[in-house]
């Protein structure tokens, strides 16, 4: 990964003071304290905090070798961090406009967090969209004025009630540190965005990437059929597309499953007109409070900010009886070569059942003797064929 300089001051509720740097020489980031951030019961502070203007300044240069820029809604930028902290608690991320016109927090883009463990490695790709252009915190005196400078902050938070002072040092480290910031310019493209999630849980199967939205669904309960009707043209070479409807409220856990999350489409090539409609039994009731969201996921041979389906339509219900068949995630086509029982190809195999979902995946060769009876779709690079055993 690409090494960039940061130099680094921490200025949250205050007047910028502390610096660090991304240190060539060992790899090694630090986060300078932070002492207006969160108090302990001591009364030192457990966060630490530092921003870093220029390299979002650099990052969209070398995309458009433009200078003066001015952030606008729908820009993005992908920040992919990785190494090995010196604390655990929480690492985070955000765009912010840290003037001390805007009172040293203006937010860009919602703060991304997420948890980490002391000296366990581990790496995170954060996506940065910029939303807001305004101070949006109605407490502020800055409330509703533009904002004018984006820096890319970088926090720390340290876990516990309570810290020694021996606890406390002047920084956080995350050593062993790689940091990629890329920049993707606001798309005029309208329809489905599904937001870069990182790498696959499989290493074979690419990246994946996820959309949440609101659902038009006003009630449901188990037993019920939600009905999905969708199209739209991929702009992205797309593995798989899957779905599943969810109960996101509070009292839900933020996230409830309320059916299986159900591939309904595969092997996707670029710029393919897609056109599905399927019905998926619910399996489970929702809160009484629900706040019912769609959730799409999608896999993808290739990483970047987001997999597009451009004009996309979708139209969302439930019924006690199905509108539609189940998914089959795939359509039979012939040109597979399979030969005593082996599935073989160029490239991936990846076997789904007659609901969707992926029972097995492969390289170049997949043994059919390996499966359970039933029914399944076997998707090559070639094409992909329906099995029977």
């Amino acid at each position: 990964m690409k090494k960039v300089f940061l130099l680094l001051t921490s200025a949250l509720m205050g007047v910028a003071s502390f610096a660090g740097e991304w240190d060539y020489s060992d790899n090694t980031l630090t986060i300078p304290y932070n002492s207006w951030g969160t108090k302990d019961a001591n009364g030192e502070s457990v966060q630490y905090q530092g921003g870093a203007a220029k390299i979002l300044d650099q990052a969209v240069f070398d995309a458009t070798e433009e200078t003066g820029w001015t952030p606008a809604k729908g820009e993005v930028f992908m920040v992919t961090v990785s190494g090995t902290p010196d604390y655990t608690g929480k690492f985070q991320l955000a765009l912010i406009d840290e003037t001390e016109a805007l009172n040293y927090w203006g937010a860009w883009s919602e703060m991304v967090t997420i948890e980490v463990t002391k000296d366990v490695a581990f790496e995170y790709t954060a996506v940065l969209s910029i939303t807001n252009t305004t101070q949006t915190d109605p407490d502020k005196a800055s409330f509703g004025n533009d904002l004018t400078v984006a820096n890319l902050v970088i926090a720390a938070e340290m876990t516990g009630t309570t810290y020694k002072e021996s606890d406390q040092a002047p920084v956080r480290t995350i050593s062993n540190c790689n940091l990629e910031v890329n920049y993707q310019a606001a798309l005029d493209v309208e329809g489905l965005f599904l937001t870069y999630q990182g790498a696959a849980d499989n290493a074979e199967d690419g990246y994946k990437f996820q959309s949440s939205t609101n659902s038009a669904v006003a009630a449901a309960k188990k037993g019920q059929f939600v009905n999905v009707s969708f199209t739209g043209k991929a702009l992205n070479e797309v593995s798989q597309v899957m779905f599943t409807l969810i109960d996101g409220s509070e009292v839900a856990g933020w996230y409830k499953p309320l059916c299986e999350m159900t591939t309904f489409k595969a092997n996707i090539k670029e710029n393919d007109n897609v056109s599905v409609n399927f019905s998926m039994e619910l399996t489970d009731d929702p809160s009484k409070a629900p706040a019912f969201k769609d959730i799409f996921l999608a896999q993808s041979p290739k990483s970047g900010v987001y997999v597009i389906f451009e004009n996309a339509k979708i139209v969302v219900d439930v019924t006690d009886a199905p509108k539609y068949a189940e998914p089959t995630a795939v359509e039979e086509v012939s040109a597979v070569a399979i030969e005593n029982g082996v599935v073989y190809s160029a490239g991936q195999i990846v076997v789904y059942n007659v609901a969707g979902q992926v029972v097995a995946t492969a390289s170049q060769e997949f043994s059919i003797a390996s499966l359970e009876a039933g029914v399944y779709f076997v998707a090559t690079a070639e094409g992909t064929a329906k099995i029977v055993k």
